[in-house]
C-alpha cells in the first residue's frame, strides 16, 4: 500500500509541474527591412502612396511619406500572419518621424482579421496606436493585443497623417510574438484514479499468488 501512495503522491507532484510550466514566446512575424533599396516595399507587403517613391525601403528601413487627399496619406501593411495555435500576441516595433515633421503629424498602427480590408478603408481596422515624434531620435512601440488575436489570422498596418510632402515616419524591426496555447489537461482526479485502481490489482495478483 505504500508503494501505492508513493506512485499516486509523485504522479499528482507530475501533474501539477506540467500544467504549471510557462509557455515561451514564439516569433510569429519578423521584419527587419534589411534588403536593397526599393520604391516597393516587398516581402509580402502591400502598400498605398501618391507617388510611386513615398512608400519604399531605404536604408534598411521602411519609408511612409507625404500627404494625400484620401483616408490615409500613406500605408503599408503585411501580409497575412497566422498565429493559429497562439495567444497573448505581442508586436514591437522602432520608429521615428522624418526631419520636417510637426506635432501633428502621426503614425498609427492598426489591425484587421484576414480576409484584409482595404487599406484606405480605416474604419474597418482597429486601431492599437498612434504617436507623434518630431525629433530626431528612434522611439519603440510594444503593444499587448490581450486576447483580441488569440489564434487569429490577420495583418497589420501602418499609415500616416501629415501635413506635407516631405513629412512622414520611418519605422524598422517589426516583429510580431505569441505564446502556445497549452494543451487541456486531463481533470486531476483521473489519472489519480487510474493508478489507484492499478495499484489495488497488483495487490490483489500478489496477495492471490
Amino acid at each position: 500500500m505504500k508503494t501505492v501512495l508513493h506512485s499516486i503522491a509523485a504522479a499528482s507532484l507530475a501533474l501539477v509541474t506540467l500544467t504549471g510550466a510557462a509557455s515561451a514566446s514564439t516569433v510569429l512575424y519578423s521584419d527587419d527591412f534589411n534588403r536593397a533599396d526599393n520604391n516597393t516595399v516587398g516581402n509580402g507587403w502591400s502598400e498605398v502612396n501618391r507617388n510611386r517613391n513615398d512608400v519604399k525601403v531605404r536604408k534598411g528601413k521602411l519609408r511612409l511619406r507625404d500627404e494625400s487627399a484620401g483616408s490615409v496619406d500613406a500605408a503599408a501593411a503585411t501580409s497575412v500572419i497566422d498565429a493559429t495555435g497562439f495567444e497573448d500576441l505581442t508586436v514591437s516595433f522602432r520608429w521615428r518621424s522624418l526631419r520636417d515633421n510637426d506635432i501633428d503629424d502621426t503614425l498609427t498602427l492598426s489591425y484587421a482579421s484576414a480576409p484584409t480590408p482595404a487599406l484606405t478603408d480605416v474604419r474597418s481596422w482597429s486601431h492599437v496606436f498612434t504617436g507623434s515624434n518630431d525629433g530626431n531620435g528612434w522611439s519603440r512601440g510594444t503593444i499587448s493585443f490581450g486576447s483580441d488575436l488569440d489564434g487569429a489570422q490577420f495583418s497589420l498596418m501602418f499609415w500616416t497623417s501629415v501635413n506635407g510632402a516631405t513629412e512622414g515616419f520611418w519605422i524598422d524591426d517589426v516583429v510580431v510574438s505569441g505564446s502556445a496555447i497549452p494543451a487541456v489537461p486531463l481533470p486531476a482526479t483521473l489519472p489519480l484514479l487510474g493508478l489507484a485502481l492499478l495499484g489495488a490489482g497488483t495487490a490483489l495478483r500478489r496477495k492471490a499468488a
